[in-house]
């Protein structure tokens, strides 16, 4: 039994390379799965952490938001990088919705009202594949 993946001393043992090959590995569906929900996680306590303290120090201030906002070219370059992301996601995901049906897309059009982008994207990628693989 050859294999690319066992070493040439491995290979000449057919007792050690027959249990080598009952290991499971994670599928890349998996793994993909996995990713998603840690970028899930992290697009959301990030963006949060960074906003919270100002959300309590200054409350639901519009008119301050936007004022520091346009205070800073950076501040403003970020934002309009956000703002033309979340409206591409939200064609893609129109887009992608008429092809074929992502049950729970609602989710990830709230998380990108909530929270943003950080957060819509790998949540819907999350559940596009989830729509996408067959019924176990």
């Amino acid at each position: 039994m050859r294999s690319f993946f066992l070493p040439k001393m491995m290979q000449n043992m057919p007792h050690l390379s027959l249990r080598l090959a009952h290991i499971r590995h994670p599928s890349r569906e998996k793994i993909l799965h996995r990713l998603y929900l840690l970028l899930c996680l992290l697009g959301s306590v990030l963006p949060l952490a960074a906003f919270m303290p100002w959300l309590a120090s200054h409350g639901l201030a519009l008119h301050l938001l936007l004022a520091q906002i346009l205070e800073q070219p950076v501040a403003a370059f970020a934002w309009a990088d956000v703002l033309v992301s979340a409206l591409a996601l939200l064609a893609f995901m129109w887009h992608e919705q008429r092809q074929q049906a992502v049950r729970g897309v609602w989710w990830a059009v709230a998380s990108l009202l909530l929270v943003g982008v950080s957060l819509a994207l790998p949540l819907y990628l999350y559940l596009r594949t989830q729509t996408a693989r067959p019924a176990r």
